[in-house]
Protein backbone atom coordinates (compact mmCIF):
# COMPACT_ATOMS: atom_id res chain seq x y z
CA UNK A 1 0.00 0.00 0.00
CA UNK A 2 1.77 3.18 -1.11
CA UNK A 3 0.88 5.40 1.45
CA UNK A 4 1.22 3.30 4.40
CA UNK A 5 4.28 3.07 6.90
CA UNK A 6 6.06 0.13 5.28
CA UNK A 7 8.90 0.89 3.62
CA UNK A 8 9.65 -0.78 0.31
CA UNK A 9 12.36 -0.12 -1.72
CA UNK A 10 12.24 -1.36 -5.02
CA UNK A 11 15.28 -2.59 -7.90
CA UNK A 12 15.67 -1.68 -11.22
CA UNK A 13 14.76 -4.48 -13.10
CA UNK A 14 17.81 -5.88 -15.04
CA UNK A 15 16.78 -7.29 -18.53
CA UNK A 16 18.98 -9.45 -20.02
CA UNK A 17 18.41 -9.72 -23.28
CA UNK A 18 16.24 -7.39 -24.26
CA UNK A 19 16.00 -5.38 -27.83
CA UNK A 20 15.93 -1.67 -27.54
CA UNK A 21 14.34 -0.67 -30.52
CA UNK A 22 15.05 3.26 -30.95
CA UNK A 23 12.38 4.94 -33.02
CA UNK A 24 13.85 7.84 -35.33
CA UNK A 25 12.98 10.96 -34.39
CA UNK A 26 11.83 12.75 -31.03
CA UNK A 27 9.80 9.93 -30.22
CA UNK A 28 11.37 6.74 -28.15
CA UNK A 29 10.73 3.56 -28.72
CA UNK A 30 9.56 0.56 -26.40
CA UNK A 31 11.47 -2.15 -25.21
CA UNK A 32 9.30 -5.40 -25.38
CA UNK A 33 9.77 -8.93 -24.63
CA UNK A 34 8.18 -12.42 -25.84
CA UNK A 35 4.95 -12.13 -27.18
CA UNK A 36 2.06 -14.35 -25.77
CA UNK A 37 -1.34 -13.66 -27.12
CA UNK A 38 -4.85 -15.40 -26.54
CA UNK A 39 -7.21 -15.67 -29.62
CA UNK A 40 -10.17 -12.62 -29.09
CA UNK A 41 -12.75 -11.56 -31.11
CA UNK A 42 -11.53 -8.61 -33.52
CA UNK A 43 -12.47 -5.31 -31.91
CA UNK A 44 -13.22 -2.10 -33.22
CA UNK A 45 -10.95 0.67 -32.17
CA UNK A 46 -10.89 4.93 -33.05
CA UNK A 47 -7.61 5.74 -34.44
CA UNK A 48 -7.92 9.27 -33.31
CA UNK A 49 -4.79 11.63 -34.74
CA UNK A 50 -3.37 14.04 -33.14
CA UNK A 51 -4.41 17.15 -34.51
CA UNK A 52 -8.16 15.70 -34.91
CA UNK A 53 -10.15 17.11 -31.55
CA UNK A 54 -12.74 14.18 -32.37
CA UNK A 55 -16.52 14.36 -32.58
CA UNK A 56 -18.54 15.20 -29.86
CA UNK A 57 -15.89 16.85 -27.83
CA UNK A 58 -16.64 17.47 -23.83
CA UNK A 59 -14.91 21.05 -24.82
CA UNK A 60 -15.38 23.00 -27.89
CA UNK A 61 -12.74 23.98 -29.92
CA UNK A 62 -12.82 27.62 -31.13
CA UNK A 63 -13.85 27.56 -34.90
CA UNK A 64 -10.46 27.72 -37.14
CA UNK A 65 -8.35 27.18 -34.03
CA UNK A 66 -6.09 23.96 -34.79
CA UNK A 67 -5.72 21.54 -32.60
CA UNK A 68 -1.56 21.63 -31.33
CA UNK A 69 0.70 18.60 -32.03
CA UNK A 70 3.54 18.93 -29.86
CA UNK A 71 6.86 16.51 -29.99
CA UNK A 72 10.54 17.29 -28.84
CA UNK A 73 12.79 18.48 -31.54
CA UNK A 74 14.35 15.48 -33.69
CA UNK A 75 17.73 14.52 -32.60
CA UNK A 76 17.03 14.74 -29.07
CA UNK A 77 17.98 11.65 -26.44
CA UNK A 78 14.48 10.23 -26.18
CA UNK A 79 15.08 6.88 -24.69
CA UNK A 80 12.90 3.52 -24.77
CA UNK A 81 10.70 2.89 -22.32
CA UNK A 82 10.24 -1.10 -20.92
CA UNK A 83 6.70 -2.67 -21.34
CA UNK A 84 5.17 -5.80 -20.17
CA UNK A 85 2.80 -8.16 -22.32
CA UNK A 86 -0.39 -8.65 -21.49
CA UNK A 87 -0.97 -12.59 -21.94
CA UNK A 88 -4.51 -12.33 -22.77
CA UNK A 89 -4.72 -9.48 -25.14
CA UNK A 90 -0.60 -9.04 -26.47
CA UNK A 91 -1.21 -5.31 -25.48
CA UNK A 92 2.43 -3.81 -24.22
CA UNK A 93 1.73 -2.69 -20.73
CA UNK A 94 3.84 0.33 -19.19
CA UNK A 95 4.29 1.62 -15.83
CA UNK A 96 2.76 5.44 -15.49
CA UNK A 97 5.66 6.88 -13.76
CA UNK A 98 8.06 5.29 -15.83
CA UNK A 99 10.98 7.65 -16.74
CA UNK A 100 11.21 9.60 -20.43
CA UNK A 101 7.51 7.58 -20.80
CA UNK A 102 6.22 11.71 -21.88
CA UNK A 103 7.25 14.57 -23.25
CA UNK A 104 6.90 17.74 -21.31
CA UNK A 105 7.40 21.45 -20.10
CA UNK A 106 6.73 23.56 -17.57
CA UNK A 107 3.33 23.22 -15.67
CA UNK A 108 2.57 26.70 -15.67
CA UNK A 109 3.67 27.01 -19.35
CA UNK A 110 -0.07 26.68 -21.48
CA UNK A 111 2.10 27.76 -24.90
CA UNK A 112 3.91 24.28 -25.07
CA UNK A 113 0.44 22.61 -25.40
CA UNK A 114 -1.66 24.81 -27.70
CA UNK A 115 -1.40 28.32 -26.39
CA UNK A 116 -2.90 30.36 -23.09
CA UNK A 117 -6.08 31.48 -23.21
CA UNK A 118 -7.81 28.65 -25.47
CA UNK A 119 -9.76 25.56 -24.16
CA UNK A 120 -8.03 23.24 -26.09
CA UNK A 121 -5.00 23.58 -24.12
CA UNK A 122 -3.61 21.87 -21.23
CA UNK A 123 -5.10 24.37 -18.58
CA UNK A 124 -6.99 22.23 -15.56
CA UNK A 125 -8.51 25.72 -14.39
CA UNK A 126 -10.41 26.59 -17.79
CA UNK A 127 -12.24 23.33 -18.27
CA UNK A 128 -13.28 23.63 -14.36
CA UNK A 129 -14.52 26.62 -15.35
CA UNK A 130 -16.17 25.35 -18.68
CA UNK A 131 -17.58 22.57 -16.78
CA UNK A 132 -19.00 24.85 -13.87
CA UNK A 133 -20.66 26.84 -16.32
CA UNK A 134 -22.38 23.44 -18.07
CA UNK A 135 -24.03 21.14 -15.23
CA UNK A 136 -25.04 18.58 -17.50
CA UNK A 137 -21.20 18.09 -19.21
CA UNK A 138 -19.93 18.57 -15.34
CA UNK A 139 -22.03 15.70 -14.57
CA UNK A 140 -21.49 13.02 -17.35
CA UNK A 141 -17.85 14.44 -16.96
CA UNK A 142 -17.38 13.50 -13.68
CA UNK A 143 -19.22 10.14 -14.08
CA UNK A 144 -17.35 8.52 -16.48
CA UNK A 145 -14.16 9.26 -14.15
CA UNK A 146 -15.66 7.52 -11.24
CA UNK A 147 -15.81 11.14 -9.05
CA UNK A 148 -18.41 13.71 -7.67
CA UNK A 149 -19.60 16.43 -9.85
CA UNK A 150 -18.51 19.19 -6.99
CA UNK A 151 -15.30 17.80 -6.92
CA UNK A 152 -14.11 18.46 -10.44
CA UNK A 153 -11.99 21.81 -9.77
CA UNK A 154 -10.10 19.87 -7.03
CA UNK A 155 -9.37 16.76 -8.74
CA UNK A 156 -7.79 18.87 -11.78
CA UNK A 157 -5.98 20.83 -9.54
CA UNK A 158 -4.05 17.30 -8.92
CA UNK A 159 -3.28 16.36 -12.38
CA UNK A 160 0.14 17.43 -14.74
CA UNK A 161 0.21 18.50 -18.62
CA UNK A 162 2.23 16.26 -20.63
CA UNK A 163 2.20 14.60 -24.49
CA UNK A 164 2.47 11.13 -25.48
CA UNK A 165 5.45 10.05 -26.91
CA UNK A 166 3.89 6.48 -28.26
CA UNK A 167 0.95 5.90 -29.75
CA UNK A 168 -1.39 4.92 -26.61
CA UNK A 169 -4.57 2.97 -26.16
CA UNK A 170 -7.43 4.18 -23.59
CA UNK A 171 -11.23 3.97 -23.31
CA UNK A 172 -11.98 7.97 -24.51
CA UNK A 173 -15.25 9.52 -23.48
CA UNK A 174 -17.53 12.29 -25.56
CA UNK A 175 -20.48 14.03 -24.63
CA UNK A 176 -23.91 13.16 -26.99
CA UNK A 177 -27.16 13.06 -26.11
CA UNK A 178 -26.84 14.00 -22.54
CA UNK A 179 -24.28 11.72 -21.69
CA UNK A 180 -20.95 10.24 -21.66
CA UNK A 181 -20.21 8.10 -24.74
CA UNK A 182 -17.53 5.60 -24.64
CA UNK A 183 -15.16 4.25 -27.40
CA UNK A 184 -11.81 2.80 -27.68
CA UNK A 185 -9.32 4.80 -28.38
CA UNK A 186 -5.40 4.76 -29.72
CA UNK A 187 -4.43 8.16 -29.17
CA UNK A 188 -1.91 9.02 -31.57
CA UNK A 189 1.77 10.31 -30.35
CA UNK A 190 2.06 13.98 -29.53
CA UNK A 191 -1.32 14.09 -27.79
CA UNK A 192 -1.17 16.76 -25.15
CA UNK A 193 -2.85 15.29 -22.06
CA UNK A 194 -3.65 15.21 -18.27
CA UNK A 195 -1.82 12.14 -16.24
CA UNK A 196 -2.96 11.50 -12.14
CA UNK A 197 -0.10 11.35 -9.94
CA UNK A 198 0.00 7.43 -10.82
CA UNK A 199 0.94 8.70 -14.50
CA UNK A 200 -1.96 7.53 -16.26
CA UNK A 201 -3.85 9.57 -18.65
CA UNK A 202 -7.06 10.66 -17.58
CA UNK A 203 -8.06 13.75 -19.69
CA UNK A 204 -7.34 15.03 -23.25
CA UNK A 205 -6.43 18.26 -23.16
CA UNK A 206 -7.80 19.59 -26.94
CA UNK A 207 -11.41 18.51 -25.81
CA UNK A 208 -11.60 17.92 -22.43
CA UNK A 209 -13.02 14.43 -22.86
CA UNK A 210 -12.01 11.96 -19.87
CA UNK A 211 -10.13 9.00 -20.76
CA UNK A 212 -10.41 5.97 -18.54
CA UNK A 213 -8.47 2.34 -18.83
CA UNK A 214 -9.02 0.50 -22.15
CA UNK A 215 -10.77 -3.16 -22.54
CA UNK A 216 -7.96 -5.80 -23.32
CA UNK A 217 -8.60 -5.37 -26.64
CA UNK A 218 -6.24 -7.30 -29.82
CA UNK A 219 -5.03 -3.85 -31.65
CA UNK A 220 -3.29 -6.50 -34.15
CA UNK A 221 -6.46 -8.29 -34.99
CA UNK A 222 -8.83 -4.40 -34.12
CA UNK A 223 -11.30 -3.18 -37.21
CA UNK A 224 -9.29 0.35 -37.38
CA UNK A 225 -11.78 3.62 -37.85
CA UNK A 226 -10.54 6.45 -38.91
CA UNK A 227 -7.23 7.55 -41.09
CA UNK A 228 -4.12 5.41 -40.02
CA UNK A 229 -1.62 8.02 -39.68
CA UNK A 230 2.16 7.67 -40.72
CA UNK A 231 3.93 5.34 -38.54
CA UNK A 232 0.89 3.74 -37.11
CA UNK A 233 1.69 0.07 -36.38
CA UNK A 234 -0.58 -1.78 -33.73
CA UNK A 235 1.68 -3.86 -32.52
CA UNK A 236 3.83 -0.99 -30.72
CA UNK A 237 1.14 0.74 -29.34
CA UNK A 238 0.68 1.02 -25.74
CA UNK A 239 -1.55 0.49 -22.36
CA UNK A 240 -0.56 2.84 -19.66
CA UNK A 241 -0.86 1.58 -16.23
CA UNK A 242 -0.74 3.14 -12.30
CA UNK A 243 2.81 3.54 -11.38
CA UNK A 244 3.95 4.18 -7.77
CA UNK A 245 2.38 7.97 -7.05
CA UNK A 246 5.53 10.15 -8.11
CA UNK A 247 5.97 13.71 -7.07
CA UNK A 248 8.01 14.47 -10.15
CA UNK A 249 7.90 13.09 -13.60
CA UNK A 250 10.99 12.46 -15.83
CA UNK A 251 10.31 13.66 -19.15
CA UNK A 252 11.76 14.76 -22.24
CA UNK A 253 11.27 18.68 -22.55
CA UNK A 254 9.23 19.25 -25.78
CA UNK A 255 12.01 22.61 -25.93
CA UNK A 256 15.47 20.73 -26.04
CA UNK A 257 14.51 16.88 -26.35
CA UNK A 258 16.64 16.45 -23.11
CA UNK A 259 16.01 15.15 -19.94
CA UNK A 260 14.00 17.18 -17.78
CA UNK A 261 12.25 16.74 -14.12
CA UNK A 262 8.30 17.39 -13.81
CA UNK A 263 6.81 18.43 -10.51
CA UNK A 264 3.53 17.17 -10.58
CA UNK A 265 0.94 19.27 -9.59
CA UNK A 266 -0.31 16.97 -7.33
CA UNK A 267 2.70 17.76 -4.98
CA UNK A 268 2.70 21.92 -5.35
CA UNK A 269 1.81 22.04 -1.90
CA UNK A 270 2.72 19.70 1.00
CA UNK A 271 3.21 20.21 4.75
CA UNK A 272 5.12 17.71 6.39
CA UNK A 273 3.15 16.71 9.10
CA UNK A 274 -0.70 17.24 8.11
CA UNK A 275 -1.52 17.25 4.39
CA UNK A 276 -4.30 17.55 1.88
CA UNK A 277 -3.88 14.14 -0.11
CA UNK A 278 -5.31 14.19 -3.52
CA UNK A 279 -6.67 10.90 -5.14
CA UNK A 280 -4.32 9.13 -7.09
CA UNK A 281 -7.66 8.56 -9.79
CA UNK A 282 -11.02 10.54 -9.02
CA UNK A 283 -12.68 12.30 -6.11
CA UNK A 284 -11.96 11.75 -2.16
CA UNK A 285 -14.95 8.90 -1.71
CA UNK A 286 -15.71 9.28 2.22
CA UNK A 287 -17.72 6.81 4.32
CA UNK A 288 -18.31 5.91 8.29
CA UNK A 289 -15.72 3.19 9.20
CA UNK A 290 -17.08 0.67 11.04
CA UNK A 291 -13.51 -1.94 11.76
CA UNK A 292 -11.07 -1.56 12.95
CA UNK A 293 -13.07 0.79 14.58
CA UNK A 294 -16.31 2.94 14.71
CA UNK A 295 -15.25 6.31 13.02
CA UNK A 296 -15.94 8.60 9.72
CA UNK A 297 -12.94 7.84 6.69
CA UNK A 298 -12.34 8.03 2.93
CA UNK A 299 -11.00 6.22 1.00
CA UNK A 300 -7.98 6.87 -1.78
CA UNK A 301 -8.68 5.22 -5.37
CA UNK A 302 -5.29 4.56 -6.69
CA UNK A 303 -6.70 3.01 -9.47
CA UNK A 304 -9.18 5.12 -11.90
CA UNK A 305 -11.54 1.93 -12.93
CA UNK A 306 -12.70 2.06 -9.23
CA UNK A 307 -15.99 3.96 -8.53
CA UNK A 308 -16.48 5.37 -5.19
CA UNK A 309 -19.76 3.19 -4.67
CA UNK A 310 -17.40 -0.18 -5.75
CA UNK A 311 -15.02 0.91 -3.16
CA UNK A 312 -17.05 1.27 -0.40
CA UNK A 313 -18.87 -2.18 -1.25
CA UNK A 314 -15.75 -4.00 -1.33
CA UNK A 315 -14.20 -1.92 1.88
CA UNK A 316 -17.90 -3.00 3.79
CA UNK A 317 -17.68 -6.78 2.89
CA UNK A 318 -13.84 -6.48 4.45
CA UNK A 319 -15.75 -4.99 7.66
CA UNK A 320 -18.25 -7.71 7.85
CA UNK A 321 -15.87 -10.74 6.93
CA UNK A 322 -16.84 -13.88 9.16
CA UNK A 323 -13.88 -15.49 8.72
CA UNK A 324 -10.18 -15.61 10.29
CA UNK A 325 -8.02 -12.75 8.79
CA UNK A 326 -4.78 -14.02 8.14
CA UNK A 327 -1.44 -12.98 9.26
CA UNK A 328 0.28 -9.87 10.87
CA UNK A 329 -1.79 -7.55 8.69
CA UNK A 330 -5.42 -8.95 9.28
CA UNK A 331 -5.28 -9.93 5.74
CA UNK A 332 -9.02 -11.39 3.94
CA UNK A 333 -8.44 -13.31 0.58
CA UNK A 334 -11.77 -12.94 -1.04
CA UNK A 335 -10.98 -15.79 -3.46
CA UNK A 336 -12.61 -13.89 -6.30
CA UNK A 337 -9.10 -11.45 -7.18
CA UNK A 338 -10.20 -9.49 -4.01
CA UNK A 339 -8.09 -9.17 -1.17
CA UNK A 340 -7.63 -6.56 2.01
CA UNK A 341 -5.87 -5.95 4.49
CA UNK A 342 -5.53 -3.85 7.71
CA UNK A 343 -1.92 -1.90 9.39
CA UNK A 344 0.57 -2.81 10.55
CA UNK A 345 2.38 -0.30 12.61
CA UNK A 346 6.45 -0.35 12.73
CA UNK A 347 6.57 1.22 16.39
CA UNK A 348 10.03 2.88 15.06
CA UNK A 349 8.03 4.78 12.65
CA UNK A 350 5.15 7.64 13.24
CA UNK A 351 1.77 6.07 13.11
CA UNK A 352 -0.55 7.93 10.45
CA UNK A 353 -4.18 7.84 9.78
CA UNK A 354 -4.17 4.53 7.86
CA UNK A 355 -6.14 2.06 8.09
CA UNK A 356 -5.86 -0.61 5.80
CA UNK A 357 -6.59 -1.00 1.79
CA UNK A 358 -8.01 -3.36 -0.50
CA UNK A 359 -6.57 -4.54 -3.75
CA UNK A 360 -8.16 -6.56 -6.92
CA UNK A 361 -5.44 -8.31 -8.89
CA UNK A 362 -3.03 -5.21 -8.41
CA UNK A 363 -5.25 -2.22 -8.23
CA UNK A 364 -5.55 -1.43 -5.55
CA UNK A 365 -7.33 1.86 -2.48
CA UNK A 366 -6.11 2.89 0.59
CA UNK A 367 -8.70 3.67 3.52
CA UNK A 368 -8.32 6.18 6.06
CA UNK A 369 -9.75 7.51 9.07
CA UNK A 370 -10.60 11.17 9.77
CA UNK A 371 -11.34 14.31 7.69
CA UNK A 372 -11.55 13.45 4.11
CA UNK A 373 -8.49 14.03 2.01
CA UNK A 374 -6.37 14.43 5.03
CA UNK A 375 -3.48 12.07 5.51
CA UNK A 376 -1.85 12.73 9.33
CA UNK A 377 1.09 12.07 10.83
CA UNK A 378 0.90 10.96 14.42
CA UNK A 379 4.69 10.87 16.55
CA UNK A 380 5.47 7.35 18.22
CA UNK A 381 4.63 6.96 21.98
CA UNK A 382 5.53 4.05 24.32
CA UNK A 383 1.69 3.06 23.77
CA UNK A 384 1.90 2.68 19.79
CA UNK A 385 4.46 0.01 20.38
CA UNK A 386 3.93 -3.59 18.98
CA UNK A 387 4.04 -6.07 21.70
CA UNK A 388 6.91 -7.65 21.71
CA UNK A 389 4.93 -11.18 21.32
CA UNK A 390 4.03 -9.95 17.67
CA UNK A 391 6.15 -11.27 14.71
CA UNK A 392 6.36 -7.51 12.67
CA UNK A 393 7.08 -8.07 9.35
CA UNK A 394 10.46 -6.04 8.04
CA UNK A 395 10.95 -4.00 5.26
CA UNK A 396 10.78 -6.21 1.77
CA UNK A 397 13.79 -5.00 -0.36
CA UNK A 398 14.18 -6.85 -3.61
CA UNK A 399 10.64 -7.62 -5.70
CA UNK A 400 9.42 -9.95 -8.18
CA UNK A 401 6.09 -10.05 -9.27
CA UNK A 402 5.02 -12.15 -12.72
CA UNK A 403 3.00 -10.29 -15.52
CA UNK A 404 -0.39 -13.24 -14.50
CA UNK A 405 0.01 -11.28 -10.83
CA UNK A 406 0.25 -14.78 -9.51
CA UNK A 407 3.89 -15.64 -8.70
CA UNK A 408 5.60 -13.39 -6.53
CA UNK A 409 9.28 -13.12 -5.15
CA UNK A 410 10.46 -11.11 -1.86
CA UNK A 411 13.66 -10.21 -0.07
CA UNK A 412 12.54 -10.31 3.56
CA UNK A 413 15.10 -9.10 6.24
CA UNK A 414 17.58 -10.77 4.01
CA UNK A 415 15.15 -14.10 3.71
CA UNK A 416 14.09 -14.76 0.04
CA UNK A 417 11.27 -16.34 -1.19
CA UNK A 418 8.86 -16.98 -3.70
CA UNK A 419 4.69 -18.07 -3.12
CA UNK A 420 1.62 -18.19 -5.58
CA UNK A 421 -1.41 -16.73 -5.26
CA UNK A 422 -3.25 -19.79 -6.87
CA UNK A 423 -1.61 -23.01 -7.74
CA UNK A 424 -2.80 -26.57 -8.98
CA UNK A 425 -0.87 -29.21 -6.20
CA UNK A 426 -2.21 -30.24 -2.87
CA UNK A 427 -0.25 -28.04 0.07
CA UNK A 428 -0.75 -31.16 2.43
CA UNK A 429 -1.97 -31.45 5.84
CA UNK A 430 0.46 -29.05 7.74
CA UNK A 431 -1.27 -26.58 9.97
CA UNK A 432 -0.43 -23.10 9.80
CA UNK A 433 -1.06 -20.94 12.63
CA UNK A 434 -0.72 -17.45 10.13
CA UNK A 435 -1.48 -17.74 6.50
CA UNK A 436 -1.44 -20.99 4.31
CA UNK A 437 -0.10 -20.77 1.40
CA UNK A 438 3.27 -22.17 -0.36
CA UNK A 439 6.21 -20.92 0.80
CA UNK A 440 9.65 -21.50 -1.07
CA UNK A 441 12.58 -20.47 0.67
CA UNK A 442 16.09 -20.39 -0.85
CA UNK A 443 19.40 -19.18 0.99
CA UNK A 444 22.48 -18.40 -0.54
CA UNK A 445 23.69 -21.83 -0.09
CA UNK A 446 22.58 -25.18 -0.02
CA UNK A 447 18.55 -26.11 -1.32
CA UNK A 448 15.43 -24.49 -1.24
CA UNK A 449 12.59 -25.04 2.01
CA UNK A 450 9.62 -25.88 0.80
CA UNK A 451 5.94 -25.02 3.38
CA UNK A 452 2.23 -24.54 3.16
CA UNK A 453 2.38 -21.99 5.79
CA UNK A 454 3.38 -18.29 4.31
CA UNK A 455 2.62 -16.73 7.38
CA UNK A 456 2.71 -13.09 7.17
CA UNK A 457 5.86 -13.01 4.92
CA UNK A 458 4.20 -11.23 1.98
CA UNK A 459 2.21 -9.17 4.32
CA UNK A 460 2.38 -5.28 3.52
CA UNK A 461 4.66 -5.44 -0.03
CA UNK A 462 3.59 -2.61 -2.04
CA UNK A 463 4.71 -4.54 -5.65
CA UNK A 464 6.60 -2.89 -8.25
CA UNK A 465 5.25 -3.53 -12.27
CA UNK A 466 5.50 -6.85 -13.52
CA UNK A 467 8.68 -8.06 -14.50
CA UNK A 468 8.58 -8.94 -18.25
CA UNK A 469 8.51 -12.74 -19.34
CA UNK A 470 12.02 -13.34 -20.62
CA UNK A 471 13.80 -10.85 -17.99
CA UNK A 472 16.52 -12.00 -15.11
CA UNK A 473 16.87 -10.03 -12.19
CA UNK A 474 18.80 -10.68 -9.31
CA UNK A 475 17.12 -10.43 -6.12
CA UNK A 476 20.23 -10.51 -2.88
CA UNK A 477 22.16 -13.41 -3.18
CA UNK A 478 19.06 -15.30 -6.00
CA UNK A 479 18.91 -15.05 -9.93
CA UNK A 480 15.64 -15.27 -10.89
CA UNK A 481 14.27 -16.72 -14.98
CA UNK A 482 10.88 -15.13 -15.40
CA UNK A 483 9.32 -17.22 -18.59
CA UNK A 484 5.53 -17.67 -18.85
CA UNK A 485 6.23 -21.60 -17.89
CA UNK A 486 7.26 -20.57 -14.56
CA UNK A 487 10.15 -18.73 -12.57
CA UNK A 488 13.62 -20.18 -11.91
CA UNK A 489 15.82 -19.08 -8.78
CA UNK A 490 18.67 -20.17 -8.67
CA UNK A 491 21.41 -19.17 -5.47
CA UNK A 492 25.55 -19.16 -6.04
CA UNK A 493 25.80 -22.94 -5.61
CA UNK A 494 23.91 -23.51 -8.54
CA UNK A 495 21.18 -25.10 -6.33
CA UNK A 496 17.59 -23.60 -6.41
CA UNK A 497 13.51 -24.42 -8.09
CA UNK A 498 11.49 -23.80 -10.79
CA UNK A 499 8.21 -22.57 -9.08
CA UNK A 500 4.85 -22.70 -11.42
CA UNK A 501 1.31 -23.40 -10.93
CA UNK A 502 1.79 -27.22 -11.41
CA UNK A 503 4.46 -27.37 -8.45
CA UNK A 504 7.81 -26.84 -7.18
CA UNK A 505 10.97 -29.08 -8.90
CA UNK A 506 14.59 -28.78 -7.24
CA UNK A 507 17.72 -29.08 -8.89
Amino acid sequence: MDDLPVTVRTRRWLLVGAVLVLVAGAVGGVVWVRRSRAEAAPATVVLSAASDPGTDPFVPIPAGRPVPVVLPPAGGPAAAVTASVAPDSGLRVVSGTADRLYAGGAVDNQQLYGGSGSLSACDPAAIADFLAAHPDKAAAWAGALGIETAGIAAYLNTLTPVVLLHDTLVTNHGFAGGVATPSVSVLQAGTAVLVDPTGIPVVRCACGNPLTAPPAVDLTTAVPQGARWEGYDPGTAIVVVAGRPASDLVVVDVATGNDRTLGSAASATAPATVSSVPPAAGDVCTLDLTWPDTTPGWIEPLDPSFSCPEMIDQWRRNEQWPGERGGTMFVVDFGDGWYCTGVHWDPTRPRTNAVGSCDLNGRRFNVYEGAAGVLTTVPTTSADSVPATTNLPSAATDLLITPSQNLMCAVRDGQFACTLKEFDFDLGDERCPGARGPLIELDATGGFRESSCRGGFFDGITWPAPTPYGTTVELGDIGCDVEQSGVTCTNPEGHGFTLSRSGVKPF
